[in-house]
């Protein structure tokens, strides 16, 4: 069925729809309205007035699922918020008119002439961190600081007072490997960990990316700061342990994990066709979301995950991976939010699961339709589709 979305900026409702609701994390029947790029109200069902609109019976929606990729990568379909990692402003892809929002995470470790030019650019081009590449709207930028390039605590500390006063967050990439992270060790006589947690407590517009490699005790001191942590891409083969390990930056609302991109053949990729590690990896090993896929993320995420953590596990790829990049106003169905959704088509989808539902929905089908300020992505197309779904949600 072709779902048609009311043109112009005119409010416009979908009716009668399963809402995913991120603070009780269950789907309710629910009346969204949409004027121009954000969410009006969400009604009981049947309280909307407004003359346009769809029928919305047949499908759940879902907030859009945020991502991170390479400059370039394409997209998955349930995407409506990217993240390009880039180390000059040029390599950023223009923001388009249907296309996911983009934000550029700009990596700087001041070991390059162009990364600093590029540095420069930003600061002088930015308004509250933002960049005109030449696309539909600005690119957000977030500067993302290479740990193991810093010499001293002061160039931490003075990157974040930056940041501060030109409204943008700052990222920290810690070290790649555990060479880097001992380099770093011998360099400040304690861990990256301990450091940006002693020196940046109570900094709420800090995001802490590549994180996944961090055990218990460094999970334990960031989830006592106000910093978001960025944990990659879900993994389904370390579950268990990720959770063991990570458990109190879920619980302190701190996590934010993050899809791929479509890549084929690819390594970590999503939607990637026999791609190890790929997020709707078709024959993919390890694929998140991956059809006939071994240990696929989001595909086996709801059934092996403990009770209440596939809540945690479906606020850290909207809400918390969306105030992570800096978008307080997106990764929500709720009034003055952006109007960033998926709507999948039920066919014997069980709303009642909720969270797993939301998970189960991302692992085994492509959306219907998905929107991002309030209008249809128009590359959904181009993102491979998914085939012979495999999840089923726990109850």
């Amino acid at each position: 069925m072709s779902i048609q979305i009311p043109p112009g900026d005119c409010p416009w409702a979908i009716r009668q729809t399963q809402c995913f609701d991120s603070t009780t994390h269950r789907f309710v029947r629910r009346d969204i309205e949409i004027a121009g790029a954000r969410i009006r109200a969400v009604l009981p069902a049947g309280a909307s007035s407004l003359a346009e609109g769809l029928d919305g019976e047949r499908y759940l929606c879902t907030p859009g699922v945020v991502g991170m990729a390479a400059a370039g990568a394409a997209p998955p379909p349930f995407v409506t918020t990217m993240g390009w990692q880039c180390t000059r402003l040029r390599d950023v892809p223009p923001a388009r008119a249907g296309g996911p929002r983009a934000v550029a995470l700009l990596k700087f470790d001041g070991r390059q002439l162009e990364e600093v030019n590029s540095l420069l650019e930003w600061s002088g081009a930015s308004g509250c961190g933002r960049f005109d590449g030449g696309g539909a709207h600005p690119v957000k930028v977030l500067p993302v600081l290479a740990s193991a390039s810093l010499l001293s605590a002061t160039e931490l500390m003075e990157a974040a007072k930056f940041a501060r006063a030109i409204g943008t967050r700052i990222g920290i990439a810690l070290c790649a490997d555990a060479d880097e992270a001992r380099e770093f060790r011998a360099r400040f006589y304690c861990s990256e960990s301990a450091l940006i947690s002693y020196l940046l407590p109570q900094e709420p517009h800090v995001t802490v990316f590549g994180a996944a490699r961090i055990d218990a005790r460094e999970a334990q001191a960031f989830a006592r700061t106000l910093c978001a942590v960025a944990l990659g891409e879900p993994d389904a083969e370390h579950l268990g342990r990720r959770w063991r390990q990570h458990a109190p930056l879920f619980t302190q609302r701190r996590a934010a994990l993050f899809a791929g991109a479509n890549g084929t053949n690819g390594t970590n990729g999503i939607n990637g066709i026999n791609g190890i590690n790929g997020i709707n990896g078709i024959n993919g090993t390890n694929g998140t979301n991956g059809t006939n896929g071994t240990n696929g993320a989001s595909g086996r995420l709801a059934p092996n995950a403990g009770a209440g953590q596939p809540d945690y596990y479906a606020d850290a790829l909207t809400r918390h991976a969306a105030a992570a990049l800096g978008l307080p106003d997106v990764g929500t169905l709720a009034p003055g939010m952006r109007a960033d959704l998926c709507l999948f088509e039920r066919d014997g989808a069980d709303e009642r699961g909720g969270s797993a539902t939301f998970l189960s929905l991302l692992a085994s089908r492509a959306p219907a339709a998905t929107l991002v300020d309030g209008r249809r992505r128009h590359d959904e197309a181009r993102a491979s589709p998914v085939r012979a779904p495999v999840l089923a949600a726990c109850a």
